[in-house]
This record gives C-alpha cells, structure tokens and sequence, in this order.
C-alpha cells in the first residue's frame, strides 16, 4: 500500500528481519507516507488486568494457551502471506513479556500436524535471572476451523490464583 501512497497500519510483527523494516520505514519516508506498527493486544482488558496483577502482586507460575483456525487458502494459511510459525506467535510471546518482563526459553517444541493442517508449538520461558522462580507456559495450536481461543491463568508467590476477567462484549 505504500507504493499506492497510502498511509499503512500493521500489526505487529512488521517484517521477519530488522532489515526488512529498515526497507519498508525508508519507503514510507521516500514516498512521504506514514508506517506505523502497533500492537493492538496490548490495549484489551484482559491484558491490563493480567499486567496490573502482575505489578501488584508477583507471580510464581503464568500459563497462556491460545487456539485459532484458518481457512483454506485465506492469508494466514499460506506461508508467502503470513510467514513460518515463529511469526504467528511472535506478538503473543512479545505480550507476556510486556506482563512479566524480559524472558528467555528454557524449552521449546514445534509439532507440525500434517492430517489438521495446523501446527502446536509449546514453550517453557523463564526471566534471565529467575531470582522469583517465574515459571511461563506458552501454547498455541492453529489448523483449519479451530476455535479461536485465549486462556490466561496464573499463580501468585503467596500461592493466590490469578482470575482472568469476564470477556468485553
């Protein structure tokens, strides 16, 4: 859309490599457009509230599952489109680490399931210097026609669970 000269908002992630974005942001500049990245995850309810709780009150273990489909040959099922696993579960990485700070992978999986069509990918994260114990369990599953899901839950230090808060219409 940029080369039409107009002005684009995208998702985060952007681009695979810094180098593609350092490409499309000279772009944007040289066609006189603006190129702005956001992460509209960031802004739900849900997200605050797990954040706030966090801030509050530090946890000792946070598990977040999410699920999601695609339709046959929609963006999201082609890889020229949307790009290899790692890229469709950036941004939900990157929001766990906006809750509880910095975070490193302690264990990971990818199991491609060719007769969905889809993909699990699981991950244990820990932060750099676990001086709390801060344990994170990470899963996505995405196929064609699965549910779009997105469970958060948690424990606090003093063992207290954390209460997701009712979905917003």
């Amino acid at each position: 859309r940029l080369c039409q000269r107009k002005h684009v908002l995208v998702d985060y992630p952007l681009a695979f490599t810094a180098e593609e974005c350092r490409q499309l942001f000279a772009l944007a500049q040289t066609v006189r457009r603006v190129l702005h990245i956001e992460m509209i995850g960031l802004l739900l309810p849900s997200h605050q509230h797990v954040k706030k709780a966090h801030r509050l009150k530090p946890l000792r273990s946070l598990s977040a599952s999410f699920s999601g489909g695609f339709e046959d040959g929609g963006w999201f099922a082609r890889d020229a489109l949307s790009g290899h696993v790692g890229a469709c579960i950036v941004s939900r990485l990157y929001a766990l680490v906006d809750i509880v700070g910095e975070l490193v992978v302690d264990k990971a999986d990818v199991h491609f399931m060719p007769d969905q069509q889809g993909f699990r990918v699981t991950a244990t994260l820990k932060p750099p210097s676990p001086t709390n114990g801060l344990v994170v369990h990470f899963s996505e599953v995405r196929s064609p026609g699965n549910a779009r899901t997105r469970h958060i839950s948690g424990i606090f230090e003093d063992g207290s669970e954390l209460s997701e808060p009712p979905a917003q219409p």
